[in-house]
């Protein structure tokens, strides 16, 4: 924040296929099924704080009470009555995982146990760790698995900027 206690608003964890929305402490947690026979799933953002105060609330807007109003693409969208309240916070850093139970079985079904449980763990451990180590892991993740525009056309870009032609392309 600009300001001690700068942040003070909301925090809704939605769904578009009607999760049930619960919260505990700092966490808000969705879980549903994707269909009648469909995969089971969970979500979790767990906020993270300093200063202020963080809290639940689980009653439901009042009519007209639109916070997104001007969002785009937010017209159809319903919040839960379920969301955590944040009062004069100097800093939030949230944390978000998400998992269903698809397992790579055939003779399983292709379903495995409940996502909760590591949902919960992948979420807890990240907590537990900085930003800017979190931030890092990401950015190598990433880098792996891209390659740089110069190992896919190498001819090409052997040569210098002014002398390539669009024929240098490797086959």
């Amino acid at each position: 924040a600009d300001k001690p206690g700068g942040y003070t608003g909301r925090l809704w964890l939605t769904d578009m296929h009607d999760a049930k929305i619960t919260a505990e402490g700092n966490r808000l947690t969705a879980t549903g099924r994707l269909g009648k026979d469909g995969l089971d799933y969970e979500s979790q953002v767990l906020v993270l704080n300093s200063g202020g105060k963080i809290r639940i609330e689980t009653t439901p807007l009042a009519t007209g009470d639109t916070p997104l109003a001007g969002v785009p693409g937010t017209e159809k969208t319903k919040l839960p009555a379920t969301c955590l309240v944040f009062e004069g916070c100097s800093s939030l850093t949230l944390v978000l995982a998400a998992d269903t139970n698809y397992l790579p079985d055939r003779s399983k079904n292709w379903r495995g146990p409940s996502p909760h449980a590591a949902v919960t763990q992948q979420v807890d451990a990240a907590a537990k760790r900085s930003v800017k180590s979190l931030f890092d892991e990401h950015l190598a993740d990433y880098q792996s698995l891209s390659v740089p525009v110069a190992q896919c056309a190498p001819k090409r870009y052997a040569k210098p900027r002014a002398r390539r032609k669009p024929h240098d392309l490797d086959p």
